[in-house]
């Protein structure tokens, strides 16, 4: 990958340019950020830069051999390690490397994709993917293979907060003293749940989440002209992926609208027994789609808020179809409401991520929501 079609991040890439360029090169290196994130995208273009046959001061040659094996992910001394969990397809013992083909096949159509792209890709978003011992096994095992180019070789490791408790101690050791002319990069959506113990044996490299303009410029580019464009950059809070993953699933966009609308509407009346249907419906699903929805009413009360305050007047065209008052809405929704709503909902995102029981954590949200709207200034 290049580094130039990788929107912004220019301290990040100048940053990895100069290591090479100064050969100071850490033989572990973390690169973190949000999910979804710039990340990734970085790591593929620092390892082809540093592999480039011919690079220029700002970028790999991009047509050179080693260029063109990085940009189609198949160089052989760039190998992957990514979590993962058994299939109808796969083997009774599986490894990475029979799910390289998907895995090619995500990254090359989107080199920003989120946790769940992954685990839809694989048919699992209903599993627990991990790194487990045996993979453990086989990264050392990869690791300890002769360079087929006479040069680095590299091993990508994607999410290591999924590596298990005893995964991740095989691991430590090669991590912290590798063999000659070996990079270790792990690319992280979640630095703080890394074992500090491995975290100790890498240099750090933060990505920072995107501004609103880069995220529109980049969509924009991929899909001029979309009905949902300002609701994708809302939803996507830093993180290109989760702004292209909205604009592609126009169905579940739909469906979610449907829901913050009935929600918002049953809040007012109040209507108690909507909001236990909408609660069942919406805890019906999985818990991954249950957050998701709780996230896209946040990015949406974020958006009244801005009307509310005159900062911004996205065009939220779904709702507006709907005939949800958007304007009229975002007069209810002061800069006090707007922090216990925001509260609300991340407390609801985090105990349905810690497993508690959806229906009843969604009830409680909706019901608390409907005191904050309806409570005078």
């Amino acid at each position: 990958m290049l580094f130039s079609t990788i929107p912004g991040q220019e301290k990040v890439k100048e940053k990895l340019i100069r290591t090479v360029v100064d050969q100071r090169n850490s033989h572990a290196q973390l690169f973190f950020g949000l999910d979804g994130g710039a990340q990734m995208a970085l790591a593929l273009a620092y390892i082809q830069y540093l592999m480039c046959e011919d690079p220029s001061d700002e970028d790999s040659c991009g047509h050179c051999p080693s260029c063109l094996q990085n940009m189609k992910l198949i160089h052989p001394d760039v190998h992957f390690s990514y979590p993962f969990a058994k299939t109808a397809k796969s083997s009774d013992k599986p490894t990475s490397t029979e799910y390289l083909e998907d895995w090619r096949s995500l990254l090359l159509e989107n080199p920003y994709a989120t946790r769940m792209n992954w685990l839809q890709k694989l048919g699992i978003e209903n599993k627990q993917a991990i790194i487990n011992v045996r993979e453990s096994d086989e990264i050392s095992r990869k690791l300890q293979l002769k360079s087929y180019s006479g040069g680095y070789k590299v091993m990508i490791i994607w999410l290591p907060e999924s590596l298990h408790m005893s995964a991740a101690n095989k691991l430590l050791k090669l991590i912290e003293e590798p063999q000659p002319k070996t990079l270790i990069l792990l690319v992280s959506n979640q630095r703080e749940a890394i074992l500090q113990t491995i975290l100790s044996r890498t240099q750090g490299i933060s990505v920072p989440p995107y501004n609103k303009e880069a995220i529109r410029g980049y969509l924009e580019k991929l899909h001029p002209h979309h009905r949902a464009l300002d609701f994708a950059v809302l939803k996507a809070e830093g993180s290109m992926g989760h702004g292209l993953e909205f604009l592609k699933q126009q169905p579940l966009f739909a469906e979610y609208s449907d829901w913050f609308v009935r929600l918002n509407r049953a809040a007012f009346k109040p209507d108690v027994q909507e909001l236990l249907v909408l609660a069942e419906t919406v805890g019906q699903q999985v818990r991954e789609k249950q957050k998701d929805f709780l996230q896209f009413a946040l990015s949406l009360y974020e958006a009244t808020f801005l009307m509310n305050q005159e900062v911004e007047q996205p065009r939220l065209v779904p709702l507006e179809e709907a005939g949800f008052k958007t304007a009229g809405f975002s007069k209810f929704i002061e800069p006090q409401v707007a922090i216990k709503i925001q509260s609300s909902f991340e407390r609801a995102i985090f105990e349905i991520g810690r497993n508690a029981a959806g229906k009843i954590v969604l009830l409680d949200t909706f019901l608390q929501l409907s005191k904050d709207l309806r409570k005078k200034p």
